[in-house]
């Protein structure tokens, strides 16, 4: 946000909701807080309220996009969520009880890892092993 743009109020993102795709949004002023945003839904759309609350409550379950966009262009997944988790590979290594050399290999896709490896690697990370796969 910009010095001087205040959020928009509940009642002006209602306006803005309510005239559609012909309302002009100033991108230097943001929506207060998420409580405004979900106030603003409609009460069909539920699955996205249960989808954010689910962010909510837990945001170290789910990666930012610009790390699923990395995995995508072919990072490897356990090297993403090392990184997400703030963890050394030395560190993972020893949680997962594996050689730091065997996880750099994993995280350079020099080779693919066990299903043990990933099992490890996976309650190392506190992430399900088929996030690690791909």
């Amino acid at each position: 946000m910009t010095r001087n743009a205040t959020p928009y109020t509940t009642d002006e993102l209602a306006r803005l909701v309510a005239r559609g795709a012909n309302a002009r949004l100033d991108r230097r002023r943001t929506v207060a807080t998420l409580a405004d945003y979900l106030a603003l839904l409609d009460p069909g759309d539920a699955a996205d309220r249960r989808s954010l609350a689910l962010v909510d409550d837990a945001p170290d379950a789910f990666l930012p996009i610009e790390l699923a966009d990395r995995i995508l262009a072919g990072d490897s997944p356990v090297k993403i969520w090392r990184l997400h988790r703030g963890l050394t590979q030395a560190a993972v290594a020893d949680a997962a009880d594996l050689s730091q050399s065997y996880l750099a290999e994993i995280e350079s896709r020099r080779k693919d890892g066990s299903v043990e490896a990933l099992r490890a690697l996976a309650r190392a990370l506190n992430v399900d092993a088929g996030d690690l796969v791909g």
